[in-house]
């Protein structure tokens, strides 16, 4: 990536070759994480009326991902930890929309992928920065998940991997995740 830079409408970002392609296809696999492409009733709905019938008249354990998944751990924390019962309650009414919200966003960030020129710059518009903010995160916090990185000195292990290793290709793309977030935050 060669940077971005503030306009009058929003942000140009500019890519090198690879990497629309490459965001475009982190971001599909973080949809299909979360659920975002098996979902159907309600998933873009406005209308209030209809989000609240899908989360009362759903089993809350369709709303409730494996625990054993520490990517998605990660992206929906336990709100409650000392109480499951109110954890799961809360995830039963909040699950949706935080799903929902999620997906809404990548899916933003896959339209302006969509219109990157052929010299790799892609506009992004005011209103869109947001959705592009938390989809990077979003990223960064499931490659995160994936590789133990917790902390400094786990990310600092995971830094110093052998090429070998095969999670030193994660890491890279986790560090260039991060490094995109920054250059937006300073274009801002």
């Amino acid at each position: 990536m060669r940077g971005c830079e503030r306009t009058a409408d929003g942000v140009l970002v500019r890519f090198d070759d690879p990497e629309p392609g490459l965001l475009g296809d982190l971001i599909g696999q973080l949809i299909a994480l979360i659920g975002g492409e098996t979902r159907t009733v309600g998933t873009n709905s406005k209308d209030p009326f209809e989000r609240w019938e899908r989360d009362f008249s759903s089993d809350p354990e369709d709303e409730l991902f494996e625990d054993d998944d520490p990517a998605v751990r990660r992206l929906f924390p336990n709100a409650i930890p000392h109480d499951p019962e109110k954890s799961d309650e809360f995830r039963r009414f909040t699950m949706g929309a935080q799903r929902d919200t999620k997906v809404a966003d990548a899916k933003i960030v896959l339209e302006d992928l969509a219109g990157v020129t052929r010299g790799g710059s892609c506009q992004i518009a005011d209103e869109n920065l947001s959705a592009w903010l938390k989809t990077l995160n979003a990223l960064r916090l499931t490659l995160a998940a994936r590789q133990g990185i917790t902390d400094e000195l786990s990310a600092q292990e995971a830094a110093e991997r052998p090429d070998h290793d095969p999670r030193a290709g994660l890491f890279l793309v986790y560090s260039w995740l991060g490094w995109v977030q920054e250059s937006l935050l300073e274009a801002l």
